[in-house]
């Protein structure tokens, strides 16, 4: 299992590189304060922080947001917006934002591998520069250990990845036919 985990997890490093030299970005169409979104996920977000594999500190509530707006019904996407401070000084709001073609076009298995990830970005919040490479790369490894704590299989993290390829969620996809 650890040599499986391992090429893997190689694999992803690999496509993501090519994605990160190429400072590939999710697309937007809009601003975010533009979007028709609504505020889905509550339970899917409680079973990954359950089963993270690396503690996701208190202070960031994560929200999740379906976009439904026409301007991004043909993007397949998910993104993680800057964590914004509350009020209180305490909390911080992080909202992820998944389009609605991305949600419904993936399994069920493949959506929370994507989500996973995003909330890897927030427990690893202030520690990696946003967009690199290193970020991403934890991300994946935060995504592939807790949706396999989950008992879901973490190669679906590189199928959900090939999908976003192959739809031009990034700007590269030249490792991606190594898969």
């Amino acid at each position: 299992m650890i040599v499986k985990k391992t090429v893997l997890l190689i694999a992803i490093s690999v496509a993501l590189s090519a994605a990160t030299r190429a400072n590939a970005r999710p697309k937007l169409i809009q601003p975010l304060e533009q979007m028709n979104a609504k505020q889905c996920r509550e339970k899917e977000i409680e079973q990954i922080k359950a089963a993270a594999s690396i503690p996701i500190e208190e202070k960031y509530v994560i929200r999740v947001f379906i976009d439904t707006s026409p301007e991004n019904k043909n993007l397949q996407s998910a993104v993680l917006f800057p964590c914004v401070a509350q009020a209180d000084g305490i909390h911080s709001d992080c909202d992820i934002y998944i389009t609605e073609k991305l949600r419904s076009s993936f399994s069920r298995d493949e959506f929370m591998a994507v989500l996973a990830h995003e909330v890897g970005h927030v427990a690893h919040q202030g520690r990696y520069q946003p967009g690199s490479l290193e970020s991403e790369c934890r991300a994946d490894k935060f995504s592939f250990d807790t949706i396999e704590n989950l008992g879901i299989d973490p190669r679906n993290l590189l199928v959900a990845l090939q999908k976003l390829f192959r739809e031009g969620t990034f700007t590269s996809t030249e490792n991606v036919r190594q898969f």
